[in-house]
């Protein structure tokens, strides 16, 4: 009884849209650079054949933030082997990609992947071009659109009210995602 009073006096005091949201949906979400990594990580290691000349394998990748530019980054080892190189390559590479919520998968999603720098000692400055493409093709068919949260419907959703991503915030230890009510 006492429970369903102070429901009725809070509801009375409170104006509507606190009521929506207040206690049951958070305004944010916030996804810590664990979290991402963990998501990330189920991706690799990473093998493919590109363009039937490059062996690829891409391993150990590390998540960092780039806030200023509001994108994730993702560096990572490769190892390439090809009958063009005189012998099999190793070396790190990072890859920057925008953030952005896919609706129709209820998932935060990577977008736009593109390689920000590319280090390999040991590869002959001609094949630095044809690795760099082969990376770019790989990276973009991986990370475009890989999802790095899904929310569960309940998460979005409460007394027949549905809520979606209004803004989505690469910060310097995660990726904030606020939450709005859909009109």
């Amino acid at each position: 009884m006492l429970q369903i009073g102070v429901f009725g006096a809070l509801s009375s005091v409170l104006p509507l849209g606190a009521c929506a949201t207040f206690p049951f949906i958070p305004s944010h979400y916030t996804f810590t650079l664990a979290q991402i990594q963990q998501a990330v990580a189920r991706r690799f290691p990473i093998r493919r054949q590109v363009s039937g000349l490059l062996d690829l394998l891409v391993d150990q990748p590390l998540v960092g933030t780039r806030p200023d530019q509001n994108r994730m980054a993702v560096a990572a080892h490769a190892h390439i082997q090809s009958p063009l190189l005189q012998a099999p390559a190793d070396g790190r590479f990072s890859v920057t990609a925008a953030i952005a919520y896919d609706a129709q998968r209820m998932a935060v999603v990577l977008r736009q992947p593109s390689i920000e720098s590319l280090d390999f000692p040991d590869l002959n400055p001609g094949y630095r071009g044809e690795v760099r493409a082969a990376l770019d093709l790989a990276v973009a068919q991986l990370l475009e659109g890989y999802p790095i949260h899904t929310f569960k419907p309940e998460e979005l959703s409460f007394a027949g009210v549905r809520y979606a991503p209004a803004d989505i915030t690469v910060e310097p230890l995660g990726v904030r995602v606020k939450i709005a009510e859909q009109t």
